[in-house]
């Protein structure tokens, strides 16, 4: 069994989606259902399709505020997350709303990282480089959207790890994705 379960946040927005009937909310979470399924598919020129002209993205957490501006900056930094393995992700969702303006969720996120890219403020043994961890994080979340229901931010709050496991080496992170695993 993968140590992910990285389709359960799409069948969380995608079971959203089918209780939501306003036509406004219903194109921000078949956005953020088309956003999530490319960025987990490792696709960044895809991911792109679903955001804005001026995309301000801010990662808060233990380690500090990271703040990603502009199309060339998310898109490169889309291109970083898959170049470092950590586009596959598991969001368990405890509570998600969506109103016109956007998205609000809460609840935990699990990632896989090799030991060498693990948060500084994780008290993991660095010298061992070929070791990965799953680590479980708290996270809050609003993402806004524009008109034509592109994502202009995305404001991410991330918690200290409730959870830092080392990943066996005979542990697979995700079942095998193809576009055909989000229908």
């Amino acid at each position: 069994m993968p140590v992910l379960d990285v389709l359960r946040c799409w069948k969380q927005y995608d079971e959203r989606l089918r209780g939501t009937d306003g036509a406004r909310q219903r194109a921000i979470l078949d956005g953020v259902k088309d956003h999530l399924m490319w960025e987990l598919l490792g696709n960044p020129a895809e991911v792109m399709a679903t955001v804005c002209a001026r995309p301000l993205y801010r990662f808060y957490g233990p380690d500090g505020t990271q703040e990603v501006a502009g199309v060339d900056a998310v898109k490169a930094w889309y291109q970083e997350q898959v170049d470092l393995g950590l586009n596959l992700f598991e969001v368990n969702m405890e509570h998600l709303a969506v109103q016109d303006w956007g998205l609000a969720g809460r609840g935990g996120w699990d990632q896989v990282f090799d030991a060498g890219i693990v948060p500084a403020s994780v008290n993991i043994d660095r010298s061992q480089g070929d070791r990965r961890y799953l680590l479980s994080t708290p996270i809050a979340f609003f993402f806004l959207f524009d008109e034509d229901a592109k994502l202009v931010s995305e404001l991410n709050y991330f918690s200290t790890p409730t959870l830092v496991r080392e990943v066996a080496a005979d542990e697979t992170i995700s079942d095998p994705l193809s576009r055909e695993s989000f229908a």
